[in-house]
């Protein structure tokens, strides 16, 4: 069969949950089946090859259109024009493609005999559009979501909660719904020396103690939130050594609309390196997720994989993930996420958390989740 994947969401280098899924799922599909013809199709007016993925089989093409891509997304948005699957055979030369598979929501447009399998990591979009730019809004809104949805033949959803979603929302019919959960390398977290902790230590000006949030900034991550509680933790403890890393950020605009009297407890670390990502979960006291809304929540995996105590909200699919193998709070409770900040400390608490996370972490793999696609996309 000749199987595309839809490798634009990669073009650009930007580094989020969704190109962590794409890049992994290419890379566990790329070991497994060496026999269907794979063509990863992208598009941009100027050459990005600097982002393709490192796959070199014979049974995989990397080919990029060079339609500027405002041009491609409006003639898409509507008149469901150019067909997709015609561009790539006038490219490639080949009889036709069986099978169009999107790794994320993008405006598409198919012949009728192209099967278009669509994975949906959330629909965060529709019901808290107040979190998005406007810029962003407009382009959910001419894309049409629900209808690119409706006219998938399979959809991949990440968690239960996405599934429930899109029934619930748009009365997707749930049988052509399939729930496969992201995964974690193997070698997250292994092999972790102090020395490598010193390094990163220093590397991030990191204190002694400290609990880490690490996410992108957008106002579901619920930031301001998580200061608040944190210097509500600090008023009640004033003795306690802990601060708080906040990892990624370097923007104090974050702190626009929030008093601010422990200034010296929160670190803001700036950009961090992937390959320093696990040290960084490893040395902290506890990882803080309390988003107000996940499709799935990757962190989360990567810090059950480093066997570091999780906070984190009991919504979406956040309390689905994590189960009791972290403390499950309210995120617009600064009480209750403060307490559960003095809670996570207790030894005891921690060494039950941690025993159950190294079980629970064993049903999630990136060979899992790329097995379970290719049986979606075959069947």
């Amino acid at each position: 069969m000749n199987i595309v994947i839809d490798i634009r969401p990669l073009m650009g280098g930007r580094v989020s949950g969704v190109e962590i899924y794409i890049r992994n799922l290419l890379e566990h599909i790329a070991k497994l089946d060496m026999e269907n013809h794979y063509i990863l199709f992208a598009n941009a007016i100027r050459d990005q090859s600097e982002y393709f993925p490192n796959i070199h089989q014979k049974n995989f093409t990397i080919i990029q259109t060079h339609i500027p891509n405002k041009l491609l997304n409006l003639a898409l948005f509507l008149f469901k024009w150019p067909k997709l699957d015609k561009l790539i055979i006038r490219k490639l030369k080949i009889d036709n493609v069986h099978i169009f598979f999107m790794p994320d929501l993008r405006p598409s447009a198919l012949s009728p005999n192209v099967k278009k399998i669509l994975t949906i990591h959330d629909l965060s979009f529709h019901h808290f559009p107040q979190f998005f730019r406007l810029k962003t809004r407009i382009w959910y809104y001419l894309m049409r979501p629900q209808k690119e949805i409706l006219e998938s033949q399979k959809i991949i959803a990440v968690s239960d909660c996405t599934k429930h979603d899109l029934v619930e929302t748009w009365h997707v019919p749930p049988e052509k719904i399939h729930v496969i959960y992201q995964g974690i390398a193997d070698s997250f977290g292994k092999n972790i020396t102090e020395e490598d902790k010193k390094t990163v230590a220093a590397k991030y000006h990191l204190p002694a103690k400290f609990f880490l949030s690490l996410c992108t900034i957008e106002p579901r991550k619920n930031i301001p939130g998580l200061i608040k509680a944190f210097m509500l933790f600090k008023a009640k403890n004033p003795e306690n050594e802990i601060k708080l890393v906040l990892a990624g950020i370097k923007n104090k605009k974050i702190f626009k609309n929030v008093q601010f009297p422990y200034k010296n407890e929160i670190i803001l670390s700036g950009f961090v390196d992937e390959k320093d990502k696990a040290t960084l979960y490893a040395m902290a006291e506890a990882f803080l997720y309390p988003s107000l809304w996940e499709g799935f929540g990757l962190p989360l995996l990567e810090a059950m994989k480093c066997q570091t105590p999780i906070i984190t909200s009991n919504n979406s699919s956040m309390e689905e993930i994590v189960g009791d193998c972290g403390l499950l709070i309210n995120p617009e409770n600064v009480d209750e996420l403060s307490d559960a900040m003095q809670k996570i400390l207790d030894p005891v608490l921690q060494v039950n958390l941690k025993t159950k996370m190294a079980e629970k972490i064993k049903n999630f793999s990136w060979k899992k989740c790329a097995l379970e696609t290719l049986k979606t996309i075959s069947l």
